[in-house]
This record gives C-alpha cells, structure tokens and sequence, in this order.
C-alpha cells in the first residue's frame, strides 16, 4: 500500500489559511548593516494574500521599540501585486556586502536587530496588522511560516522578496510526490533530506 507522507508544516498552515485573508507582514529584518550581516539594509516584507491587486497608497509602516509608542513612519505607495510581495527597505548600517532587491519604497528607520514591534495602518487609521518580535540577530529574520500563508513566524536567514518577486498561491496543490524507501527518508543525519517535501513510501 502507498502512503503519502508530509515532512514539514505547510498543509496545516494551507489550512489556518482557508479562514483569513488580505495583506500581512510575511518578514522582518532589523540587523542590516551591523556586524557579521550579509544584507546593507533592514527590511520589512508584505505579502498579499489575496488573488486580486491591493493598492496601499496612503498605508503608513509604523515602527516601535519593543515597549516604545509607535513614533516613526514611512509612508506606502503603488501596489502588491495579487498572491505577490512589497519591500519595504529600511536604514542601512556601515556592514554588509548584499544590496536588498530594489524595495518597493524605501524608508530611513534604524530597526533593531534583536526585538521590536511594527504594523501596518491603511489610510482611515484602521490596522491592517501588529506583529511583535524577538529573538533575532544580525543574520536572522523573522519569516512568516509558508512564505506568508501560515500563521505565526520562526527565526531563519533573510530572504527578502520585492513585488517583482515570483507570486506564491495560497493553498495551491502541491507537487506530484517522489516515491522512497524509509531508508531514503531517514537519512544518515539527525533531519530528513527531504524535509519540507511531499514523498510516497511502501
């Protein structure tokens, strides 16, 4: 008999996502430019969810300290492409050897490193969303699970993305799956090769 085995948390986050929508904050970097970093710049990642375009003329970024009021701001313009992402670039330190993908709009914000919190306000004031964060360092960033369609976040490598980054469909099928002995998917180490795939096993 044929199983189908999935190494990784994706369907569940395919899941949570058939009840929300709309335009969330799929990645946070505080640590651009300082010591040890690969990237010049902080940066803070939108995702649309949604199949149809979002216009976020008169959306503001807002940025505090981790127990701070909001005080500081960069204005949004133009729009997210549909099930497609928005840069927004944010101060850039005296360290680092990656220019970011050219941002969507660009702010001046010095952003922590390590923790703070951000939002996301539409032109009626009205929060599109709040997310805190902690934990990170010059080299980690904050990822919203499944390249922004799950729900929460876990600490990774930067991976910034920009509007003309290729689109990623929530709940789309997923890939056909490879068919593997035990062996195979265990593998020698203490993690699957094949972590985060779908595969079959007899």
């Amino acid at each position: 008999m044929r199983r189908l085995v999935w190494l990784g948390w994706a369907m569940m986050a395919q899941l949570a996502l058939a009840q929300t929508a709309g335009v969330v904050v799929s990645q946070i970097y505080g640590g651009g430019g300082n010591a040890g970093a690969t990237l010049k710049n902080d940066f803070v990642e939108l995702f649309n969810r949604t199949d149809a375009v979002v216009a976020v003329d008169g959306w503001k970024f807002e940025y505090a300290s981790a127990t701070g009021e909001f005080t500081q701001s960069t204005a949004l313009v133009g729009t997210i492409p549909a099930n497609g992402y928005y840069l927004i670039g944010q101060a850039a330190g005296a360290g680092g050897t990656l220019d970011l993908p050219t941002p969507d709009v660009t702010g001046a914000i010095a952003m922590s490193a390590t923790a703070a919190k951000v939002r996301i306000v539409r032109a009626d004031g009205s929060q599109v969303e709040l997310v805190n964060y902690s934990g990170l360092s010059n080299t980690t960033a904050s990822l919203r699970r499944d390249a922004g369609c799950g729900e929460g976040f876990a600490n990774g490598a930067p991976s910034p993305r920009n509007s003309a980054s290729p689109v990623k469909v929530c709940g789309a099928a997923p890939p056909p799956a490879r068919e593997l002995t035990i062996s195979q998917i265990q593998g020698a180490g203490l993690k699957s090769p094949y972590e985060g795939e779908y595969v079959t096993t007899r």
